[in-house]
């Protein structure tokens, strides 16, 4: 997060309880996804993340080097495995039993709709620029 202005620290520790359930959580994170596809799709077709003035750098601050492992991880093919792998062996999310679990299923889940809602703005932008070349695709 880049904050223009002052901070301030809590003198008490935040706590946050959500207990609007995995439905709530799923529904918020679909419109995340959507967001997320945007950027990527911008970052992918223009090598920007818009108009940030963050530069990608591994040697960088935090934030630097996060924007430089996110431009990295994103090329990679099966993204969303290797978050799984981070989140569940790395970061020991098998030790939550299910919930562990659970949550590491839905990060990836979060990932692959990523992906699949860039195909699909991949194939809106082909469509507007060459509507008689692209095949359409219906289900039933």
């Amino acid at each position: 997060m880049v904050v223009q202005g002052r901070i301030g620290r809590l003198e008490t520790p935040l706590i946050h309880e959500d207990f609007k359930g995995l439905e709530a959580y799923i529904t918020r994170h679909n419109k995340y996804s959507t967001w997320e596809a945007r950027v990527r799709y911008r970052y992918l077709t223009t090598g920007r993340y818009g108009e940030t003035t963050i530069a990608p750098r591994l040697f960088g601050n935090a934030q630097e080097r996060r924007r430089f492992l996110r431009a990295l991880i994103i090329r990679l093919p099966f993204e969303q495995h290797l978050w799984f792998l981070y989140h569940y062996i790395l970061r020991l999310g098998f030790l939550e039993g299910r919930p562990g679990l659970i949550a590491c299923q839905v990060r990836t889940s979060y990932i692959a709709q990523t992906w699949a809602k860039i195909y699909e703005l991949q194939l809106q932008a082909r469509r507007a620029a060459n509507p008689a070349s692209v095949e359409t695709h219906t289900t039933s």
